[in-house]
């Protein structure tokens, strides 16, 4: 009898624990809390992998933006440089100056690049009609290999 009684009053404890555990027994518990386990490491390499992904792709986009930025200065140089040899063969000189960073881009010229009183001059309507047409083809013909 009173293994009987120790027995249900045992047996009320246990019923009173699964109530308050949503009706669930102590091993449907373990197993949930397993699955969630499971789930959360899975969820974690995810998170991990989305990490490294992400890690890898900002570290090329910024070796690719690197890149580009010095191939763009390379660019503007040999453009400057080929504009100033174009306006050489006609006896003047000219030079580009690229602003990369305000993306502006302006010229001077300097005619007769011999002469020491010679001017230089950033506005093209300053140059007469055959000056300018030659400076614009010198410009566009070093734009040329720029693009």
């Amino acid at each position: 009898e009173q293994l009987e009684h120790a027995y249900k009053q045992a047996k009320g404890r246990m019923k009173k624990q699964q109530a308050k555990h949503g009706g669930k027994a102590l091993h449907e518990l373990e197993q949930m809390a397993s699955q969630c386990e499971r789930k959360l490491e899975e969820k974690k390499d995810e998170l991990r992998s989305c990490q490294e992904t992400y890690t890898a792709t900002d570290q090329a986009f910024n070796d690719r933006y690197k890149f580009w930025r010095k191939k763009c200065k390379q660019m503007g140089k040999q453009a400057a440089l080929d504009f100033n040899h174009r306006l050489s063969k006609k006896g003047h000189g000219g030079q580009l100056h690229f602003d990369h960073e305000s993306e502006r881009l302006s010229l001077s010229v300097t005619r007769n690049s011999q002469d020491a009183n010679s001017a230089a001059t950033d506005d093209a309507r300053n140059l007469s009609g055959g000056e300018r047409s030659f400076t614009t083809l010198a410009f566009e013909l070093s734009m040329w290999e720029f693009c």
